[in-house]
């Protein structure tokens, strides 16, 4: 919803340019590359039966291959922004400058933020290589080799019941478990929108497969429904909340303009 009316603040002063803002252009070429480069990385339940239905719409996938190409492509477009010569905007010119400069600073903070959560996730999911380098590899349209496919999401359900024994006699706090377990709902999701991406289409990849994906896409959603309610100890219809930290109402407020002292915070 932020990164919308970001979006829309930055549209708004487009408005303002039929009067003669130089960076209408410019902000409607970022629009439409920052949209291109998400839709990358942009992961939507497919709403075949048993897809996990928990986020109720499309997610980033919860990658550092996403991250690097999403700070790649911020430093990109603030590098643009040097170029300009703020001076000889106009002033309507200046204020959308202004604007994409802050939004830009806001997502590589946001960006550094969730490569913090991530490391903290981390330890709960160390099989998540495995499900973002299949994903990765469908991306690329690289050859499936259904035999290795499959040996491979095998090997997937004896790591899910790995790490969840550790996760047990370890005793993991509560907002850690709980943030696990939407990372864990997330990657089984990216495993399941991979495995529909060939079932049906290519019969000796289903013939191959689809067992030891139903294995371990329920191995999956009992690993996170452990986490969640064993773990954490929030029962199946308890809405809890997940603070954002100081850091991150640091960077709202300074997206936002709001100057106030860090240690005030």
């Amino acid at each position: 919803m932020k990164r919308v009316l970001g979006t829309i603040a930055l549209l708004i002063s487009c408005a303002g340019v039929v009067t003669g803002s130089e960076l209408r252009e410019t902000i409607e070429r970022y629009d439409a590359d920052h949209r291109a480069v998400s839709h990358i990385y942009s992961v939507c339940p497919s709403g075949r039966a048993g897809g996990s239905r928990r986020f109720g719409g499309c997610f980033e996938e919860p990658s550092a291959a996403r991250l690097a190409r999403s700070r790649s492509f911020y430093h990109e477009w603030l590098g643009r922004l040097k170029d300009l010569d703020f001076d000889k905007l106009s002033q309507e010119g200046k204020i959308d400058y202004l604007l994409l400069d802050n939004r830009l600073h806001r997502e590589l903070r946001q960006l550094d933020l969730e490569a913090t959560r991530l490391e903290e996730t981390g330890p709960f999911t160390p099989f998540s290589g495995t499900i973002l380098g299949l994903a990765d590899a469908r991306r690329r349209m690289d050859p499936l080799d259904a035999a290795k496919a499959a040996a491979a999401v095998t090997a997937l359900s004896a790591q899910v019941a790995g790490v969840r024994k550790q996760v047990q006699e370890k005793h993991e706090g509560q907002a850690a478990a709980i943030r696990a377990a939407r990372e864990v709902e997330k990657l089984r999701t990216v495993l399941r929108n991979w495995f529909e991406f060939y079932d049906g289409y290519d019969p000796l990849f289903t013939w191959w497969v689809e067992a030891p994906f139903k294995d371990t896409d329920k191995a999956l959603q009992d690993y996170a429904t452990f986490l969640r309610e064993h773990v954490a100890g929030v029962q199946p219809d308890q809405l809890v909340g997940d603070p954002i930290g100081r850091e991150a109402l640091l960077s709202e407020l300074e997206s936002e303009m709001i100057q106030i002292g860090r240690a005030h915070v």
